[in-house]
């Protein structure tokens, strides 16, 4: 029988939190080439871990020296899908192939907006081509986040995250490698945006984090194959997310408490 999968690396943390670094941090996160990491809890801190570096630099893709060249690739892919699409119909699966190329070489050179287009135009397709919920809408979506990322457009990098645990959910069975890799990814964007304050409510990201950490926790100890350390870790997780959960309750119904309050003096104060 095969052992199950369970995503694991090595707790680092990050205390870099400039832009540049979280874009870094995203896009190592999710680099498939390297794997997917484990959230990790450091003290009161959410902090988490990454896997390998996305650049050995530690620099963001930018526009590149070879732009021109890239772009004029990029433009022989965009002439190659017009005839394919002539020839086959626009929603035939198989014009997804130059749409991507060509999308693939704007994002190369740093020219994101195109590349953007040419991935979104090549996941409508997919859509429409294989049904509303399948695989092959997975890489592209993962491009498209690489490229928000890129832009630091947070809020759609987050709608496009949690577009991809749709896809999990509908496309993977529960408990298998691929849910497995997908959960630990998405836990890794809910805690990373508490970490570095990408959006003002975080309560939403706790509660994500929270449960998608539980069902990973229900995972690997029904797995005889699970390293230890492993459970501990997500042990540890599921405990702290629980705390933090329970001190934004018990902060909102005192704040609801306060707010009570003051508009029964308010009520009273009118009345005299």
């Amino acid at each position: 029988m095969k052992a199950t999968y369970i995503p694991v690396a090595h707790p680092d943390f990050l205390e870099d939190i400039s832009l540049t670094k979280t874009r870094k941090t995203v896009l190592e996160m999710k680099n498939k080439n390297h794997g997917i990491t484990r959230t990790f809890f450091y003290t009161a801190i959410l902090t988490i871990s990454c896997s390998c570096a996305f650049a050995q630099d530690g620099s963001l893709p930018s526009v590149s020296d070879a732009a021109p060249d890239l772009l004029g690739q990029a433009s022989r892919y965009a002439l190659q899908y017009e005839r394919m699409a002539s020839e086959f119909g626009p929603y035939d699966l198989r014009v997804t192939e130059p749409l991507v190329a060509a999308a693939d070489l704007h994002a190369e050179a740093g020219n994101y907006l195109d590349a953007l287009t040419g991935y979104e135009q090549a996941l409508q397709v997919t859509r429409i081509s294989t049904g509303l919920f399948s695989e092959e809408q997975i890489p592209l979506v993962e491009k498209i986040i690489d490229c928000n990322v890129a832009s630091a457009d947070w809020p759609r990098v987050d709608e496009r995250f949690r577009y991809l645990e749709l896809l999990y959910s509908r496309v993977y069975e529960q408990g298998s490698e691929g849910w497995a890799r997908g959960i630990a990814q998405l836990s890794d964007w809910h805690v990373l945006v508490i970490n570095r304050g990408l959006e003002t409510n975080n309560s939403d990201h706790l509660r994500e984090a929270h449960g998608l950490l539980r069902q990973l926790l229900q995972l690997a100890e029904q797995s005889a194959s699970t390293d230890k350390e492993v459970l501990q870790v997500l042990r540890h997780n599921v405990e702290l997310t629980t705390r933090y959960l329970r001190m934004a309750q018990r902060h909102s119904a005192e704040q609801a408490f306060d707010e009570a309050t003051l508009r029964m003096v308010e009520h009273v104060a009118w009345a005299n």
